[in-house]
């Protein structure tokens, strides 16, 4: 399993695509299932999660085979914010992980359901009070540093979330007065010096990205 970590805002989601697009690449034909535990109320996972047998809880009217029991072979199992499960969470998970057994609500029979591929996201880090570590050891971390640790990358992000907007930034180096004397210096700078490299970005880019 691979826990994908950083803080709020880093673009977490952007990896898991990612890695989501290039799993389903080397896996033709997988089932993707992604839940938000941080959007589901706590007494809610586990049942929606590992499923339930009819009358586990009060509306539970038909049995429920959960988003793990309807999983098959590869299949990938997207689990944003995982650091918001409960410790209970954590260990019935992490059994699951380890053994690929499980038990619905209310339910004596075990489980089995192996070889699911699992991606889980957080913007907690080990040292989280209520984070096992034998939770986060079990996964191969991959950390995500902070925007403001690698700046040149703020434009593909803008590119991707604003276009249209990021559009308009490039072309200001070339169109706008100042950027225009800024690109007729910057060619003249090679003409003279033709081993010295080009700018990678415009004056008005650069000054967004810091």
């Amino acid at each position: 399993p691979l826990l994908i970590m950083g803080e709020t805002g880093v673009g977490k989601s952007a990896f898991v695509d990612l890695f989501e697009n290039n799993y389903k690449g080397d896996h033709p034909g997988v089932t993707v299932t992604r839940m938000n535990i941080a959007a589901i109320p706590d007494t809610l996972i586990e049942g929606e999660l590992f499923g339930h047998k009819a009358g586990a809880f009060t509306d539970a009217r038909r049995e429920y085979h959960g988003i793990i029991g309807k999983l098959k072979d590869n299949d990938l199992l997207i689990l944003e914010e995982i650091g918001e499960l409960g410790p209970y969470l954590q260990v019935k998970l992490l059994t699951f992980i380890e053994d690929g057994e499980y038990y619905r609500l209310h339910d004596t029979d075990k489980k089995t359901a192996k070889n699911i591929q699992i991606v889980g996201t957080t913007n907690k880090g080990p040292q989280a009070k209520n984070l096992r570590k034998d939770f986060f050891q079990r996964f191969l971390t991959f950390h995500i540093p902070a925007l403001r640790d690698r700046k040149t990358d703020i434009g593909h992000y803008a590119q991707k979330l604003c276009p249209e907007g990021w559009a308009l930034i490039k072309n200001e180096g070339h169109t706008g007065y100042l950027g225009h004397l800024s690109g007729v210096a910057d060619e003249l700078a090679y003409l003279q010096n033709p081993k010295k490299p080009k700018p990678l970005y415009s004056d008005a880019e650069w000054e967004f990205l810091t």
